[in-house]
């Protein structure tokens, strides 16, 4: 079953969604861990950067995003700058992050290239959203710590934007204007009918599962993630909090999102996970 909406969804109901197999929805469509097993496994590509850590000295969240990024940035890594950086931080701290790098992360790099993917559409209340969580981040990044429900408000309308970037709208349109198309062939439409018709369809379909994709993403997102950002940083039950939300997935929901506003040929997608995980080192490197 897909979480609730009559309340507040919780981090539980983002795991039911996903034991339940229910791929449709939560973060774009995908929610298999990379690598699909155990942390050990999740990426292997850590031993070419030079760092031999048994898998329970970095934090949980950390192996599949890492993951992710070497996903998203062409599968093969062991090369890849950004890679030995953040491999030569971990193995300088003996695998521990700071939890303000996640904060970091966001405020410096992932919410401002969201942002940017907004821009030609000029000022609105999903930038306004957009940039009043990356604030929150900022202040969260300095040692600023926020409750609960001011993180779930600043996240659910931002997360809310950023499904609705992600969503595939192009792949959707297509096929609802095949289907329509065949369905005016078969009723005898006429020409100029089925040209009409099909369009109107493909655009009303394309719409409301874009709409809907994001109203099943946004809530649950939200709330794993203020429950997580609202643990005391660092704590063993915020970095439990923030695995149980699945950020690996937010990186492929904003990848998704720049790619759509930047291309479609996959180009621009790539461009923003190789950016994403620059960003990444970079906190890294200042906080680290």
């Amino acid at each position: 079953m897909p979480p609730s909406h009559a309340g507040k969804p919780t981090a539980r109901d983002v795991r039911r969604t996903v034991k339940a197999g229910r791929t449709d929805v939560y973060h774009v469509g995908v929610t298999d861990r990379p690598g699909g097993g155990a942390s050990s496994q999740q990426f292997p590509d850590l031993g070419t950067a030079g760092v031999d850590l048994p898998a329970d000295a970095l934090p949980s969240w950390l192996p599949p995003v890492l993951a992710t990024l070497a996903d998203g940035c062409g599968g093969s890594a062991s090369g890849s700058g950004w890679l030995r950086r953040i491999g030569g931080r971990l193995r300088a701290s003996g695998g521990a992050v700071p939890f303000a790098v996640v904060h970091d992360w966001q405020a410096r790099t992932v919410l401002p290239m969201v942002l940017a993917a907004l821009e030609p559409a000029g000022p609105s209340e999903a930038a306004d959203s957009m940039a009043a969580l990356r604030r929150l981040h900022a202040r969260a990044a300095d040692g600023e710590p926020a409750e609960e429900a001011t993180w779930l408000a600043a996240l659910e309308p931002a997360l809310y934007e950023l499904y609705r970037l992600a969503y595939d709208y192009a792949a959707s349109y297509a096929s609802a204007h095949a289907s329509a198309t065949a369905y005016a062939s078969a009723n005898n439409f006429t020409p100029d009918g089925a040209v009409s018709f099909a369009e109107s369809y493909a655009a009303h379909s394309a719409d409301a599962n874009r709409q809907s994709f994001a109203e099943s993403n946004a809530p649950a997102a939200a709330a794993a993630l203020a429950t997580a950002y609202a643990r005391p940083a660092g704590s063993p039950a915020a970095e439990a909090a923030l695995a149980e939300a699945y950020p690996f997935a937010l990186v492929r929901a904003c990848a998704q999102a720049v790619g759509n506003a930047a291309d479609s040929d996959g180009a621009g997608r790539r461009q923003a996970y190789l950016r994403l995980a620059d960003g990444l080192a970079d906190s890294l490197d200042r906080l680290g």
